[in-house]
């Protein structure tokens, strides 16, 4: 169950992850997802950005680098990554490890925006305010 910041994974080139079942506490008071339920949906919101931002950056123009109208589309696909990820961090906190299960939404941002793929997002031009 290691690595399920999966979307902190690939996208993120982080570590982070689930703790392992032998070092979690009981938190089935806490959530009814098990680790398997919140890896799938993870794993599903982070194919859902990549594959929203490879088709972005595919129709980006001869110079290589956004328009207006394509950055505002990627600040929409990387806030909406954002907020979706914090929010399972938010809601299933328990179910994390201790080095991101206690970031506030202010340091889970400034994580993500030193992201591999965040990084390629700004070397094609893209610049977002993240909430």
């Amino acid at each position: 169950m290691k690595k399920i910041i999966l979307i902190l994974l690939s996208v993120l080139s982080c570590t982070y992850g689930l703790a392992e079942p032998s070092k979690q506490k009981d938190h089935s008071q806490i959530t009814k997802m098990t680790d398997d339920e919140l890896n799938n949906r993870l794993n599903k919101l982070n194919e859902n950005y990549e594959l929203q931002m490879q088709l972005l950056l595919e129709g980006l123009d001869q110079t290589g680098h956004v328009n207006a109208v394509q950055n505002e589309k990627a600040c929409l696909i990387l806030q909406n990554f954002i907020n979706e990820f914090y929010g399972y961090l938010d809601q299933y906190r328990p179910m994390f490890e201790t080095e991101i299960k206690n970031y506030n939404r202010e340091q889970f941002v400034a994580a993500v925006d030193q992201l591999r793929n965040f990084k390629i997002a700004k070397s094609v031009g893209v610049k977002c305010q993240f909430k």
